[in-house]
């Protein structure tokens, strides 16, 4: 019984866990006048990818947290 009940809190554990992984974009134009970052979160791995593209075709850096 105390096998069951420790499988049945294992398995309640990694359901409250999430997949979402976080991104961030660092980027910096104008000589370095206009710069910042800005950060992303999702779940789904071709959202990350369109973001990472957008971020690298304006000259940012990727970076997963």
């Amino acid at each position: 019984m105390k096998k069951l009940l420790f499988g049945a809190v294992l398995v309640g554990c990694l359901g409250l866990t999430s997949c979402k992984k976080d991104y961030t974009c660092t980027y910096s134009g104008n000589g370095g006048i206009a710069s910042g970052s800005t950060d992303f979160s999702t779940k789904d791995k071709s959202e990350a990818e369109d973001f990472e593209k957008e971020c690298k075709a304006a000259g940012g850096t990727w970076r997963t947290n």
